[in-house]
């Protein structure tokens, strides 16, 4: 098996599948009915981790940004400029997912080691279930329920993963390796054999969409409730009806990549997404067209993305690096200022 697919291995066997620059200030027009065009993105490298592969991405409310590696956990306090390995009670398994609660507890998926947690404020791991597995995502919805998608199937926990349910009723064969939220309530999981699947009853039971194709790697939600699809060799699908019919995103449209490892959507409705040797593409349309977003990126093989607060967007690489954009990726409404100044390279 292939380095940059060791994150989904048993799953492919089972499915098949920059200088210092100074702040810039750009105003909306006040006369103009259009809205103003999306600030460029050029990357920053940060100078971090170093540790492997970047995995996964996640940040607390404080801002502090964690990287998923595949040696362990590393933290950054300072957005990229210092790192430090967050790792006390792990073993030194890869990790493949993180995710922070309402209370600033940080859940580590791991490979073949389960789901851990650190209390708030804590820099130690404890183990929380639900199987001696391996966890691919984890998921948290606003009443504080966890899921987590296992080698094991999938699992649902309401009391603060003091136990746990098996929640696959629906889901056939298909192992669960992506989750997301809708705005109605309902939940998506893309499966390792038979697309996406969608549940309105809290995970009790599921059942298939429109989208039956391959292996999802990928789930994300935009504010106007549209579905995004990232997959394993089919490139990326979006559904604006709760998943009923799907759209491709077009090659002839500027989306060029077929494996798709992440999506994000930032609060003016703009998505992201990386694929495996393609970079950073952005829609400024809902999906339908692309354009590539890889100025000063120098590793193309992105497997995670994340917004911050200020709406910057963090990309994790195979380099065992992660970028950042310089701008913010929302629709220019005044000045800001660069996180910290940086060197180019490699």
């Amino acid at each position: 098996m292939m380095r940059q697919f060791s994150k989904y291995g048993a799953i492919i066997v089972i499915g098949v599948g920059i200088a210092w620059l100074s702040g810039c200030s750009r105003e909306k027009d006040p006369v103009s009915s259009d809205p103003p065009a999306p600030q460029d993105l050029e990357w920053v490298k940060t100078a971090g981790p170093n540790a492997g592969a970047v995995l996964c991405l996640a940040f607390d409310s404080a801002g502090s940004l964690f990287a998923g590696t595949d040696s362990g956990v590393y933290k950054s306090p300072d957005k990229g400029q210092n790192w430090a390995p967050f790792t006390a009670g792990l073993p030194g398994n890869a990790v493949y997912a993180l995710s922070v609660d309402a209370n600033d507890r940080v859940y580590a998926g791991l490979d073949g080691s389960g789901l851990f947690r650190t209390p708030a404020g804590s820099d130690n791991w404890v183990n929380v279930g639900p199987v001696n597995r391996s966890v691919w995502t984890i998921a948290l919805n606003a009443a504080g329920h966890i899921f987590a998608a296992t080698s094991g199937g999938l699992y649902r926990s309401t009391d603060q993963a003091a136990t746990w349910t098996p929640a696959n009723n629906g889901l056939g064969d298909s192992l669960v390796l992506s989750l997301a939220f809708g705005t109605s309530g309902e939940i998506y999981a893309g499966g390792s054999l038979k697309g996406v699947f969608r549940s309105t009853d809290n995970g009790d039971s599921w059942s298939q969409t429109g989208l039956p194709i391959g292996v999802i790697l990928t789930l994300a939600v935009d504010g106007e409730g549209r579905i995004f699809a990232g997959t394993l060799g089919a490139g990326l699908y979006y559904s604006t009806n709760l998943a009923t019919t799907w759209s491709w995103a077009l090659p002839a449209n500027g989306f060029h990549p077929t494996v798709v490892y992440d999506v994000a959507a930032n609060s003016d409705n703009f998505l992201f997404a990386c694929g495996h040797g393609d970079g950073v593409y952005r829609s400024t349309t809902h999906g339908v067209n692309w354009e590539e977003k890889n100025a000063n990126l120098t590793s193309k093989i992105v497997r995670c993305l994340a917004l911050d607060r200020d709406e910057r967007l963090f990309a994790g690489s195979d380099s065992g690096f992660v970028y950042y954009t310089f701008n913010p990726t929302i629709n220019p409404t005044g000045s800001y200022p660069p996180l910290f100044p940086l060197p180019g390279g490699d």
